[in-house]
């Protein structure tokens, strides 16, 4: 057993401190966001999900497991999270066929957990509450539902689909797999938790409830499927009726006995915050366009793991895992001590700072509450760890005979100290945030810097950006201050949706052969832009709006000839300006050598575009314009590609002849590609076989092809 609880817990600290880690370099890691959602949502609360109603239904249905069944818990539990982790690398990597096996996996493991919950029903005596155990069964079924609305996300939708798809996926898993999880565990747990006597209406009222919740679900499916987002909103209020409907047996035990402790009412706080993005759901998918409602979701997605999950799973394991030790209250005061350590300060610090994230405060104000609203939450795993070693030790002082190192009763945790430490802390993160943007409080002077500053040129400026494979051509475009910008987006990729976000302005997602308009306005300051798609972003699909002379910032060293910016490199706009580097263009001597072995790095440098005008480039071996090769039909060229920068990269032979099974590939930063051939270029891995595929390649490889068999056929062709 004690092998089988580490497991358990150890899973879950993993994602709960994986999601932290991401969210404090953020800014660091492809598609952040979701990234930090799904490490919740998929990683920690399904795999609690599975362990406690597994838990819940050996305890209602009083079948004690034995040992095989706890070790098959536990292969479950270690295939669910192999599969979270496959879609967690899937996902931003782009790797739709590994997202697939993930989602696939994850479901499977839901799937035959639900098996084994209808195999202890079959078996079990009859008895009360039984209905537990079908609002299980129906969260399980649903549980793949969901996971396959996701995975179809990750193949990159058009608008109209991404958007429906996105409220079928995120409504089937939160009312779904977690609500209807949550509803039947409550009928039970909620009572027990507050240490009172449940509503006698409780059992009957969860049997009324899943019809209408089911309903609910259903019709939120079909609307969104269908397109019809009107009819989505109208299931998810038939879904909070049913939540009312249940919810009145909950009322009765509340009353009796308020929470006192941090695991009652962390769970009655995130419940609220479950009924708060309930309805700004339901207002936003009725009222919202395509656009609108994708780039407004990750707003709602807060409210729903920041208020609900997170409050949730912590106030629930507050009270389990103490309770699954054993050992008495005893045991359970032990561990209460540290659980239960300044529960009024990081309540009030969570709720109030979620609260103020939601008006309209100024950006650094967000950042700085959102910091502290991250810490306390943070601090539960210490927290946790902690009283899960003072449990177990009061258990081991149990069964030595002492006497226990606590007095009987739990004092009330919901202080008042506690409270005004709460307020003073998110006062600070407040006045800390505007200190931060002076100009949100108006003690800024404007400058011409600013979009909202800048004086009108009058000039409107179109530019024509075409989404070619896996960029934008062209990449960037410079403009004066004041002029107003407007983007017409050609997408001429024929396999994939392309879009174009630029500052908070986004364009539709376009298939092959459409257009579509961007119109920034008037702009004061330069913008980054990028496509949304998942992955593109990484894949190089970014855009830059140069306003004015700025530029990529200037090195301390702009190249190997060892002089700096200091040393009398002049200033850019200068007229007098001299290039520092110029590109030889003679081509290398030729020589009798039939093998050439050359080594290609690539890097992110700072070089000298223009006189005086600096930027970072990516380069072979530090230089904007690749080495040039020289040879003769029938040599070996042997390449190795080594990727020393930050994203991706490939590398195309046009006269090589690449062999049609072993294609291009992007390799990641740190990886190496070598290749060799006798008749121009022929690509053979060597390296690590953590690659990327990139679709748009095969066909360059395929054109790569036929060139090359032109070169061969002509003897007095060079390569």
């Amino acid at each position: 057993m004690r092998g089988r609880r580490s497991l358990r817990d150890f899973t879950l600290l993993v994602w709960l401190l994986a999601a932290v880690v991401v969210a404090l370099i953020h800014r660091w890691v492809p598609e952040s966001t979701w990234l930090m959602v799904h490490l919740i949502a998929l990683g920690a609360i399904t795999h609690s999900l599975v362990v406690w109603s597994s838990h819940f239904t050996a305890a209602l249905l009083r079948t004690r497991p034995d040992g095989r069944s706890r070790r098959v818990a536990d292969i479950r539990s270690g295939l669910l999270a192999v599969g979270a982790l496959l879609v967690f690398i899937g996902v931003p990597t782009a790797t739709w066929w590994l997202t697939l096996a993930g989602a696939l996996l994850v479901s499977a493991m839901v799937l035959w957990h639900g098996f084994t919950i209808v195999r202890d029903l079959r078996r079990a005596l009859p008895g009360r509450f039984r209905v537990t155990m079908r609002y299980y069964l129906a969260a399980a079924a649903l549980m793949p539902v969901g996971a396959g609305f996701g995975t179809t996300l990750a193949w990159g939708l058009s608008d109209r689909w991404h958007a429906n798809f996105l409220v079928a996926h995120t409504m089937t898993m939160i009312l779904g797999w977690v609500g209807l999880t949550l509803v039947g565990t409550l009928v039970t747990f909620w009572p027990t938790v507050l240490r009172t006597r449940m509503d006698d209406r409780a059992e009957a009222l969860a049997r009324q409830a899943l019809p209408i919740l089911l309903a609910g679900i259903a019709v939120t499916i079909g609307g969104s499927v269908a397109g019809v987002r009107p009819v989505a909103a109208v299931g998810i209020v038939i879904y909070a009726v049913g939540l009312v409907w249940f919810g009145r047996c909950l009322i009765a035990p509340l009353k009796n006995r308020p929470p006192r402790e941090f695991a009652p009412a962390s769970i009655l706080a995130g419940a609220l915050w479950a009924c708060v993005a309930i309805v700004a759901t339901a207002v936003h998918v009725w009222r919202a366009d395509d656009i609108s409602l994708a780039t407004n979701y990750s707003l709602l997605a807060g409210i729903w793991v920041a208020g609900f999950l997170l409050q949730l799973i912590t106030g629930a394991l507050s009270y389990l895992l103490p309770s699954a030790i054993g050992g008495g209250p005893r045991v359970v005061r032990a561990a209460a001590v540290w659980f239960d350590k300044w529960t009024a300060a990081r309540l009030t610090v969570i709720n109030g700072g979620i609260l103020l994230f939601l008006l309209p405060i100024p950006s650094w104000a967000k950042v700085t509450v959102s910091t502290l609203v991250m810490v306390a939450l943070a601090l539960f795993l210490p927290l946790m760890i902690a009283g899960m070693r003072a449990a177990a030790l009061e258990k081991r002082a149990a069964a030595a005979g002492e006497e226990p190192s606590l007095p009987p009763e739990r004092a009330n945790a919901l202080t008042g100290s506690g409270l005004v430490a709460g307020i003073a802390a998110l006062a600070v993160a407040m006045s800390v945030g505007f200190g931060m943007d002076p100009g949100a409080a108006g003690l800024a002077t404007p400058t011409a810097a600013t979009a909202e500053a800048v004086a009108p040129t009058g000039q409107t400026v179109r530019v024509e950006v075409a989404a070619v494979d896996m960029r934008f051509e062209p990449s960037s475009v410079r403009v004066n201050p004041g002029d107003h910008v407007i983007i017409e987006l050609t997408n001429t990729d024929p396999t994939n949706v392309h879009d174009l976000m630029v500052g908070d302005v986004r364009s539709p997602r376009i298939a092959a052969g459409e257009t579509a308009e961007l119109d920034l306005g008037i702009v004061g300051q330069s913008i980054e832009g990028w496509c949304t798609v998942v992955g593109h972003r990484q894949m190089g699909m970014t855009f830059d709006v140069l306003v004015g002379d700025d530029s990529v910032a200037a090195p301390q060293e702009p190249d190997g000839a060892g002089h700096s910016m200091d040393h009398g490199v002049p200033a850019a706009g200068d007229p007098d300006a001299v290039l520092g580097h110029v590109v030889d263009p003679v081509a290398p001597p030729r020589t009798e050598a039939t093998v050439h072995r050359h080594e290609f790095r690539a890097t992110e440098e700072p070089l000298e575009v223009a006189p005086g005008l600096w930027q970072r480039r990516w380069t072979f071996n530090g230089q904007g314009v690749g080495p040039t090769l020289r040879g003769k039909v029938g040599d070996v060229f042997e390449i190795t590609l080594i990727n020393d920068g930050t994203m991706g990269h490939s590398i195309d032979f046009h006269a090589g002849d690449v062999a049609p099974d072993e294609p291009m590939r992007t390799i990641a930063p740190g990886e190496t590609l070598g290749c060799s051939s006798t008749r121009g270029l022929v690509v053979a891995l060597v390296g690590p076989q953590r690659l990327r595929r990139v679709p748009h390649l095969d066909r360059v490889d395929e054109a790569a092809q036929r060139h090359a068999e032109r070169v061969v056929e002509s003897p007095h062709r060079r390569w």
